[in-house]
């Protein structure tokens, strides 16, 4: 049969193709008979694991046809879909916060450590399932469509390190921007 395309822009290609594989084996969506692409909007390179939450949920959003809910998204995806905890989260938080958004997926090993501003909700996940499960609408949060802009992504940091791109709103990629697209 025909292989695949996978094509990565502003994001590790290796990384995209790993993310992919986790999805596939922990999140039980069949990826690998799909084209996938995965494009960081605004020129950004995202260089840090920080981001693979959000891409994760990205890709699925594409996949299962759902809008990704108006909700940032922070953590390292591990080989077993665990969600890894990262690092100067209340001053990413604060950031969300200040950009206007009301909702964060965070690891939830480490949500009680955290001290979330005023009106952030932070929604725990332990793992890829439970990030699908909130994309599904498994919970109260209401789902709406909406596309942010990557370029927050540096600002951020500003200050905190030297300006890596180190939190991708999962609102930032849309249809338009990533594709999965089922084989003939």
């Amino acid at each position: 049969g025909a292989r695949p395309m996978r094509s990565s822009n502003g994001f590790d290609y290796n990384r995209a193709s790993m993310l992919l594989a986790v999805l596939e084996k922990r999140g039980s969506l069949k990826v690998s008979q799909c084209d996938a692409y995965l494009n960081i909007i605004g020129g950004l390179t995202l260089d840090e694991p920080a981001a693979d939450l959000a891409a994760v949920v990205a890709i699925a959003s594409s996949y299962l046809d759902k809008p990704v809910p108006s909700t940032m998204a922070a953590g390292e995806v591990g080989l077993s879909g665990e969600i890894r905890s990262i690092t100067h989260m209340e001053q990413r938080l604060s950031e969300v916060k200040r950009l206007g958004f009301t909702q964060c997926m965070v690891p939830a090993h480490k949500v009680k450590d955290l001290k979330a501003p005023v009106g952030l909700e932070l929604l725990p996940v332990a793992n890829i399932s439970r990030a699908l499960q909130l994309l599904a609408g498994d919970n109260r949060h209401i789902m709406e469509a909406r596309v942010g802009s990557a370029w927050l992504a540096n600002r951020v940091v500003a200050g905190v390190q030297r300006a890596h791109a180190v939190l991708l709103p999962a609102t930032a990629v849309d249809a338009g921007y990533h594709t999965i697209t089922p084989l003939p």
